[in-house]
């Protein structure tokens, strides 16, 4: 009987280990995605900060014939001259090429290179800082070759905006 017993015993300690580790594996787990989601709160009070600065900009930016469906939000402060873009609603760029913003005057048009989108990934956060701006009245994108071009292809216009 004592037997019987101690059997029992050590099955139900048995049984205890197993719940205690399978509940210190449940806290690893909270524990990594907690941090994750402070990473991910994180970038999202940045943005927010980078964004929501006075004198802040947001020029929309339509979907041109290439691509009507795509839009972009550019943030311009002209007074600290920086440029942050969402370019969340953009097709993924194919192989070998990448978005690139300009910064435009409107008469005569000149564009002015601000910047790759080099990292883009469809369902990433595509939420960049580019280059500073001093002087525009609109924006674009367009598709380049890596690299980027020296002057817009304008055939491979995606989106534009004024302001």
């Amino acid at each position: 009987s004592s037997i019987a017993g101690n059997l029992y015993f050590l099955n139900e300690l048995q049984k205890s280990n197993n719940q205690i580790l399978a509940l210190q594996n449940e806290k690893n787990v909270l524990a990594k995605n907690s941090n994750i989601f402070q990473t991910d709160y994180n970038k999202v009070n940045e943005k927010l900060q980078s964004i929501g600065k006075p004198g802040m900009k947001v020029i929309a930016l339509a979907g041109q014939k290439i691509a009507p469906e795509s839009k972009a939000l550019v943030f311009w402060n002209p007074e600290e001259k920086t440029v942050f873009i969402d370019a969340n609603k953009m097709p993924t760029p194919p192989p070998g090429k990448v978005y690139q913003l300009w910064s435009l005057k409107m008469d005569p048009l000149t564009p002015k290179d601000a910047g790759l989108l080099s990292s883009y990934k469809k369902g990433e956060d595509n939420f960049f800082q580019l280059k500073n701006v001093k002087n525009a009245e609109g924006f674009a994108i367009t598709l380049e070759p890596v690299g980027g071009s020296v002057n817009p292809t304008l055939d491979k216009l995606y989106v534009i905006g004024t302001l």
